[in-house]
């Protein structure tokens, strides 16, 4: 589907407006209720998934929109800090280390501070070395005066978007044969918009929520008109059980690197056991893929340009994945099953 830039600045406006509105309700009730029933992982995740779409799916936000965004991010780390039964220097530390990212990008970009993120930067001493009564002080002040701004970027905003032609040369009522514990090839082929290659990643997840992640290598994007490519790739899918009809679900992801270790934050807070089913995705105010879920997932040690074409498995927020494309559905049967019936 063809979308115009005016789709994609509403889309942008909506998706934060969304995201402050949810902050904005979390921190009202918790000066209502006792602040363990404010806020929960499953939100947390939930916005903080928005959040970093928000920023990697967009292109053409300024330094103050970034900013603006990333200052989301820090009020979803104080509420969790909140909800801690206790601070660990750990906790400080990922504290300290998203405030200096942030003043590091407000000092070079020349762009103004909130009044939240300019109170704890202002405290950052006490922060590092108080009491954890000083730096739940300081915590509960800065989300006291966090105000969200008046979101409007310029019309040149696009999002990153990515659209399957038929993934099944036999179509989707069509399963793809296999044999028994052996890998299958599963052609691809994506249109993707404004997004880099180096960026792409396709994950594959299987019915038992096993995964496996191919990153996009130069030679399987041609390059087109107007921020536009193709991509068409091979993907050698294979699971150690297979040996009956199952399926597979293709999604077309963009790779970042998150701002700390957010899974450290989403775990460690008093209400962990909400987050041990998986977020439903936040729903802008529209039907395109920023309404799919936010997919965590490590890159192990290896960077984002190394990557190579295997599975990858998940341990941590730092190299993360956002949705480009809506998934789509590959069945696949076992050739013994043919052979037999014949």
């Amino acid at each position: 589907r063809i979308r115009t830039p005016v789709a994609a600045l509403a889309d942008c406006c909506a998706i934060y407006l969304d995201c402050a509105a949810r902050l904005l309700k979390a921190i009202d009730r918790g000066r209502k209720v006792q602040h363990a029933v404010a806020w929960n992982n499953a939100l947390a995740a939930q916005v903080l998934s928005s959040a970093y779409y928000l920023q990697h799916a967009f292109s053409g936000l300024n330094t103050s929109e970034e900013l603006h965004v990333a200052e989301l991010r820090l009020v979803i780390h104080l509420l969790q800090l909140l909800h801690k039964p206790s601070l660990s220097r750990n906790d400080v530390g990922l504290l300290i280390e998203r405030l200096t990212k942030l003043e590091r990008h407000s000092e070079t970009h020349k762009v103004s501070r909130s009044a939240c993120l300019r109170h704890l930067l202002d405290n950052l001493k006490e922060l590092q070395h108080g009491r954890t009564s000083t730096i739940m002080h300081h915590v509960l002040k800065a989300l006291q005066v966090w105000r969200p701004v008046s979101f409007l970027p310029g019309n040149d905003v696009k999002c990153a978007k990515a659209a399957f032609d038929q993934p099944n040369p036999l179509g989707n009522e069509q399963p793809l044969l296999f044999s028994s514990s052996l890998a299958r090839a599963v052609h691809i082929e994506v249109m993707l918009e404004n997004v880099e290659h180096h960026r792409v990643v396709v994950q594959v997840l299987f019915p038992d929520l096993t995964q496996q992640l191919f990153y996009a290598q130069s030679g399987d994007v041609e390059k087109l008109d107007n921020g536009k490519s193709k991509l068409s790739m091979d993907l050698i899918v294979t699971h150690g059980v297979w040996s009956e009809s199952s399926h597979i679900e293709i999604l077309v992801m963009k790779a970042f690197t998150s701002d700390i270790d957010e899974e450290t934050i989403l775990s460690s807070s008093k209400n962990s056991s909400a987050s041990q089913t998986p977020a439903t995705p936040l729903t802008p105010i529209t039907s395109d893929p920023s309404s799919l879920p936010f997919k965590p997932h490590s890159a192990s040690e290896n960077s984002l340009d190394q990557a190579p074409l295997s599975s990858l498995h998940t341990t941590t927020l730092r190299h993360s994945l956002v949705p480009l494309s809506e998934s789509v559905r590959v069945n696949l049967l076992p050739k013994e099953r043919i052979y037999h019936k014949i």
